[in-house]
């Protein structure tokens, strides 16, 4: 899914956002250095795939939790 695909999504279930564009980071402190004035609930984006390359997930959560990779893989599979 592409972003357009993705805010497509969003808009036809009525779910209100705003987008704020920034390069490519690795973490959420290296995110805030462009988003220095914003308040609002920020998440990180986990991109993963499978060990087989078959599968793959976007795995979206808050900023703050960290994932408990061995729930995660029940819920997945």
């Amino acid at each position: 899914m592409n972003s357009k695909e993705l805010l497509s999504l969003l808009d036809k279930h009525d779910v209100t956002y705003q987008t704020f564009t920034h390069p490519a980071v690795s973490t959420c402190e290296e995110a805030d250095q462009y988003l220095k004035d914003r308040t609002f609930a920020k998440c990180k984006n986990l991109f993963i795939k499978t060990r087989d390359k078959k599968s793959y997930f976007l795995i979206m959560l808050p900023e703050n939790k960290k994932i408990d990779w061995k729930k995660a893989e029940k819920e997945l599979f």
